[in-house]
């Protein structure tokens, strides 16, 4: 088995997915608006600002994110994950591309 699968996270509330969605133009049926980082109008990610409360989200736990701000976050900006094991997991992945 590969020590490096995730667990996969439940899913977010729906109301808190389209709340956190609203603010940045978008709705999980057109997940496209402005990224919280970098402002370009993109297809939208979720990230958790931490881990307390997986399940049973609030908009304040999370950010919308471009998937290239996201992956950023959590490979270079490894200082928002709550899990080391899962900032591996994305080193692994980061070093797997080069």
């Amino acid at each position: 088995m590969n020590s490096r699968a995730r667990t996969a996270l439940p899913p977010i509330p729906a109301a808190t997915r389209r709340a956190v969605l609203a603010t940045a133009g978008a709705t999980p049926e057109y997940p496209v608006g402005i990224c919280s980082d970098c402002y370009v109008r993109d297809r939208l990610e979720l990230h958790h600002l931490h881990y307390n409360t997986v399940g049973t989200e609030t908009p304040e736990d999370l950010h919308p994110l471009c998937r290239d701000c996201h992956y950023d976050r959590h490979v270079y900006w490894g200082i928002f994950w709550a899990d080391p094991e899962e900032l591996d997991h994305f080193r692994w992945l980061a070093e797997k591309d080069d």
